[in-house]
């Protein structure tokens, strides 16, 4: 009569050490596996974002949109809550994907912000529209106040003025804003932009400091935390450029001197000349395009 053979405790316990060791293995390999795709879908809507404003400039004599308008404007000039629209929505015709009546993160008022489908990253913590343009070329009238009647502001940027398009920033994934004011972990809708200021891209000192938006970044203090790109690939960050491509960049790459200052415009994101940024003495100094 044939006895039936179980399994030892140490076979037990070898097979269980095998498959611990195979899951540490793979649990990494599927974890980066899902990151690549969040970024591959990342890619694929600041694409779509991107050929959006180039199609609309194309309408609209070479002009990218602002960054913000008014529906409704009253005599007084300054837009009410819920009639203040972003780039987002004058895009939306040539895209027609996403969700609108989303709340911003200061004003507590529902607006028709789009949101969801592309104009959402797929890293988004919580808020539904984390992508921003870049502040110069996709300016909003007033950027403070709202104040549609603000003469001093500066209008859309034409897009065939830009001399290197291939190498100017377009939009990007902005950085999550932690001020307190604002509430944790929220994307800024008030489209202010992508900043290309000196000041936003220097520490105490005033040397150059590119951290980007992360919440773990030194420059997570404060409001413009939002305002600078977010690095959220492993170091890396999709940017959008005026001539419609899309590539990474990494963290720490002087993104202002490469691909934000566009001193053919003559002026940054704030209205403040910065055509001498590139001459000898200037934070951009050694780089070489408009040189």
């Amino acid at each position: 009569m044939n006895k039936l053979r179980a399994f030892t405790l140490i076979e037990l316990l070898v097979v269980i050490a095998i498959i611990a060791i195979l899951a540490a293995i793979l649990f990494p390999v599927f974890a980066q596996a899902k990151l690549a795709a969040k970024k591959a879908s990342d890619v694929s809507n600041l694409k779509q974002l991107a050929l959006a404003q180039i199609m609309y400039s194309g309408d609209y004599d070479d002009h990218f949109s602002l960054g913000g308008s008014c529906v409704n404007l009253p005599a007084s000039g300054w837009c009410p809550d819920d009639g203040f629209i972003t780039w987002r929505e004058m895009e939306f015709p040539y895209i027609k994907n996403g969700q609108g009546s989303g709340k911003t993160a200061d004003r507590l008022t529902t607006t028709p912000y789009e949101f969801g489908g592309v104009f959402g990253t797929p890293v988004t913590p919580i808020w539904g529209r984390s992508y921003e343009a870049h502040g110069t070329l996709v300016q909003v009238p007033d950027l403070w106040g709202w104040n549609f009647n603000n003469t001093a502001e500066i209008s859309s940027t034409v897009a065939t003025a830009l001399r290197h398009p291939s190498q100017t920033m377009l939009m990007t994934t902005q950085g999550i804003m932690t001020d307190n004011n604002k509430g944790s972990y929220q994307g800024d809708p008030s489209g202010n932009g992508i900043i290309d200021a000196q000041w936003g891209y220097t520490d105490a000192n005033g040397n150059p400091d590119y951290p980007g938006g992360d919440a773990d970044a030194p420059k997570a203090v404060g409001w413009y935390d939002n305002v600078t790109p977010r690095y959220r690939y492993n170091g890396t960050a999709n940017f959008a450029f005026a001539d419609g491509h899309v590539k990474s960049v990494t963290k720490g790459t002087p993104i202002l001197c490469q691909f934000l200052t566009v001193p053919e415009i003559g002026h940054d994101y704030q209205g403040e000349n910065n055509t001498n940024i590139f001459s000898p003495g200037g934070m951009c100094q050694n780089e070489t395009k408009y040189q």
